[in-house]
């Protein structure tokens, strides 16, 4: 996915848990992305997200909305600072809604 100042890959699946309520689901993946600002910086990591999902499979779309960003590991950033950018990142993302199309 891409805004006009980052770009974000998932690139492996970890775990996917599926929560008794239907649709809600906790997913533990491997991304990497790039963020455009004062310096361009590129990054990797490890991300776990608490999210609900939604299929309309006779349309081949979804909705995948963010509850909550559980843990966040950056690859060569202090814990500190992996801190500061989750709880940025949980107010950014909280309630957000993604669509997908496997068109």
């Amino acid at each position: 996915g891409s805004t006009d100042n980052t770009t974000l890959t998932f690139t492996a699946l970890h775990k996917l848990t599926m929560l008794p309520q239907p649709g809600k689901v906790v997913a533990d993946f491997e991304m990497e992305g790039s963020r455009k600002g004062l310096m361009f910086n590129k990054f990797s990591g490890r991300a776990c997200a608490d999210v609900e999902v939604w299929v309309a499979p006779e349309e081949l779309t979804g909705v995948v909305k963010i509850n909550k960003i559980t843990e966040l590991k950056l690859d060569h950033t202090l814990g500190l600072v992996e801190g500061i950018i989750k709880g940025l990142v949980n107010a950014k993302m909280k309630g957000e809604e993604i669509r997908f199309s496997w068109k």
